[in-house]
């Protein structure tokens, strides 16, 4: 018995199918009848995630060679590539995407390529960029001085968002009407977020005025003080 509970481990060794370790690993572990050495599961999860972290890095180094040596006519669709890529296997972002710089080294290497300033791809790099940045409205500032993203929709819907997050309705507005005027593609989305905007805007107004009626109510319903000097100006008349 005692060489049994030795070859299969100690019961404290065991996992059982309920204990908090499965439940962090159940989607990627097979469970067994008689449950599963703790130590033994530990190293092989341990194993998994090195091999991932080994094939994570072979496919980065795999970009940036692309993107060193590439002699394409479309050196956008390398990074557009690898930033998605990025994007889809470091969702939690941080130090380990290294996304910020990633995107910085995007718009830099494709700067002077004209010919991409107003693709969708493009546009899309900085405005994932702008959502990093601390003042997001100088980079659309940026953006529309040097014509990168003006025929293209998106870029007012971002633009607008921004100022609406401020709470600067009219400057929202104004962007809005911007790019309805140029005709930005596709220009049946921008009309449609341009009308859910103003609705959202109408919403706030109507709320605001219906809060300050009901300040108004309960201020003229609380009775009024009389001040100390009224009330020795009414006893002096008496």
């Amino acid at each position: 018995m005692a060489a049994m509970q030795k070859e299969r481990g100690a019961p404290s060794d065991i996992m059982s199918l309920e204990g908090d370790e499965w439940e962090l690993s159940k989607e990627n572990v097979q469970p067994l009848r008689q449950g599963r050495i703790m130590s033994t599961l530990q190293g092989a999860l341990a194993q998994q995630e090195s091999a991932c972290n080994t094939t994570l890095q072979q496919q980065k180094r795999a970009f940036e060679s692309e993107i060193r040596f590439y002699a394409g006519n479309d050196p956008l669709d390398v990074w557009d590539r690898y930033i998605n890529w990025t994007e889809q296997n470091y969702p939690q972002g941080g130090k380990e995407s290294n996304m910020s710089t990633l995107l910085e080294r995007a718009v830099e290497a494709l700067q002077g390529e004209k010919r991409y300033y107003n693709d969708p791809r493009f546009l899309s790099l900085w405005l994932k960029l702008g959502h990093l940045c601390n003042e997001p409205l100088d980079m659309y500032s940026y953006l529309h001085n040097q014509g990168i993203g003006i025929s293209l929709a998106q870029f007012y819907i971002s633009w607008a968002e921004e100022y609406e997050a401020r709470e600067n309705f009219k400057k929202a507005d104004l962007i809005f009407q911007e790019g309805i005027e140029q005709k930005a593609e596709p220009l049946e989305r921008l009309q449609s977020q341009h009308r859910q905007f103003q609705a959202r805007v109408s919403r706030q107004t109507l709320l605001a005025l219906e809060k300050e009626e009901e300040e108004e109510v309960v201020g003229s319903s609380v009775p009024q003080r009389s001040t100390l000097a009224e009330l020795k100006s009414k006893k002096k008349k008496k």
